[in-house]
């Protein structure tokens, strides 16, 4: 109970109905309750509050409830339904029919709305008990739009979840009783994530713009907590800050592209320019959150290995035909020719009938990467204007043959995978003859994810273990400014390589 909201509210009963504190105090009198001005001024200081009886006759004379009294506001039926929409995911279809409406707008107001509150919430409730009525809007707020960690909860609690979030919250305030509000905060925050959904990521940036112009995503990214928007930046070490793409586009969105920004499309300055926001507004380098490696030995028999090296590199492959009705089996060797007509060839040649089978081969087993020959090849059968600017032509070949891309670079892969398995057998086998039944192998195991999801989620489980003032310090500022320095001359490439250095440790288990 707060005395002085409790005060406070007395007072402001005490004037709508027009009294002096002397005029109420002859109003309880009238009532059969002696109260001195002097008692009704320290109640409305907050320095004393009113007992049973007299709550009582103050609550009839005001007409509110006791519970309104001791709560310090009147309490008013809310459908909080109404005013947080979005808690059903449904709720746009109400307004498809109205193109007059703006559902990202509106979409992006409920986030603001809901992350905002809510924070409001949590900061009345580091300095008292909740009303009644915010105590009902908290509960609302955490059953739709937060999920719960299992922070401060034992092996038994885990399995029970039996501490609901009101206790937990009142167990780590009487935890933190001598730490600022913002220490607080912090704790309090371990209680509770915000769900994916009204989560603050990269998708939410402008899409493909190389500007932030997005002012939903700027006011939203500037009202967060310092290590809210590390976390935010951390993910760019295996998340792409952009989600739209030239082979996702093609020649025509390049152009479109040009048309609003008289220039052209260049997913380095855009990315770059994207992270130069963040850091300009507040992210920063945090050692806590980069993934990590966890790395042990394993001991494996060498006959596993060996079984499948040989199934891989060097058992004849079988394969079907059928030819009228009758299906025919045939058995050939293992050879870089044959692997590449029954298992390569088909998912990249057998539709290119002005190809010759043998070309097909000299193509795939002289090169690399896909030639510029085969490339015009797959653009004049897409029908693709041969003769456009380079990079609007190299879009449109990834729009449109990106299968055939992909398949080429798998196929490599296995091979690349062969050619390496070879030697490795050899040795495995001499080994075994020689008497040797096992080797160690070093395992590395990547922590922390790859998707916001999961890189977000581990974030939050690392927060667990640290104070306020340890997630500061693992703020690496020196470097944040150096890759502020220097960004115009780095990829994001270069930036992982560079910043996002992954520490290996050794797993004992």
């Amino acid at each position: 109970m707060n005395k002085k909201r409790v005060g406070n509210f007395i007072k402001q009963l005490r004037k709508e109905k027009g009294y002096s504190q002397e005029q109420l105090s002859n109003k309880l009198y009238d009532m059969d309750v002696a109260v001195s001005t002097n008692a009704i001024s320290q109640w409305e200081r907050g320095e004393t509050i009113p007992d049973v009886s007299n709550l009582l006759t103050l609550a009839d004379l005001f007409n509110v409830s006791v519970d309104e009294l001791l709560d310090g506001k009147r309490y008013e039926k809310v459908d909080y339904k109404e005013i947080y929409f979005s808690y059903n995911n449904e709720w746009p279809y109400k307004y498809y029919v109205n193109t007059n409406v703006n559902l990202y707008e509106m979409d992006q107001n409920q986030k603001i709305l809901i992350k905002n509150r809510f924070n409001e919430l949590l900061r009345i409730r580091v300095d008292d008990d909740f009303a009644k009525q915010e105590e009902e809007e908290f509960s609302f707020l955490i059953k739709y739009f937060f999920d719960i960690s299992d922070y401060l909860l034992d092996e038994e609690d885990k399995a029970t979840k039996n501490l609901n979030i009101h206790q937990r919250i009142s167990y780590v305030l009487n935890q933190c009783s001598n730490m600022s509000v913002e220490e607080k905060i912090w704790e309090l925050k371990k209680l509770i994530i915000p769900n994916i959904e009204i989560d603050l990521n990269f998708q939410d940036f402008s899409v493909e713009d190389k500007y932030v112009d997005n002012p939903f995503f700027d006011k939203r990214f500037k009202e967060l907590e310092f290590w809210e928007k590390d976390i935010i930046f951390a993910a760019l070490q295996t998340c792409d800050p952009i989600c739209v793409h030239d082979d996702m586009w093609g020649s025509r969105g390049l152009s479109d592209y040009k048309k609003r920004h008289c220039e052209e499309f260049n997913k380095d300055e855009i990315v770059r320019s994207k992270i130069k926001y963040l850091l300009n507004n507040g992210a920063c380098l945090n050692r806590q959150y980069i993934n990590f490696i966890k790395q042990r030995e394993e001991e494996r028999r060498i006959i596993d290995r060996i079984e499948y090296l040989y199934n891989l590199c060097e058992k004849p492959i079988e394969f079907f035909t059928s030819e009228n009705g009758v299906e025919r089996k045939f058995i050939v060797n293992n050879t870089f020719r044959n692997r590449f007509f029954i298992n390569h060839y088909y998912k990249l040649f057998i539709l290119d009938k002005e190809i010759s089978l043998e070309d097909a081969f000299n193509f795939f087993a002289n090169n690399d990467n896909i030639p510029e020959e085969l490339m015009m090849i797959w653009a004049k059968k897409e029908n693709i204007d041969i003769n456009q600017k380079k990079e609007y032509l190299i879009a449109d070949i990834k729009q449109r043959c990106g299968y055939k891309i992909q398949m080429w670079n798998e196929a490599k892969a296995i091979e690349k995978e062969i050619a390496g398995g070879k030697e490795e057998l050899k040795l495995l086998v001499a080994n075994l003859k020689s008497g040797i039944n096992k080797y160690k192998v070093t395992v590395n195991h990547e922590v922390g994810g790859s998707k916001w999801s999961e890189i977000r989620n581990y974030c939050h489980q690392w927060n667990q273990d640290l104070t306020y003032e340890e997630i500061k310090n693992k703020r690496d500022i020196k470097a944040t400014k150096e890759l502020l320095k220097n960004i115009d001359n780095l990829t994001l490439k270069d930036i992982r390589e560079k910043y996002f250095i992954k520490e290996v440790y050794c797993d004992e288990e």
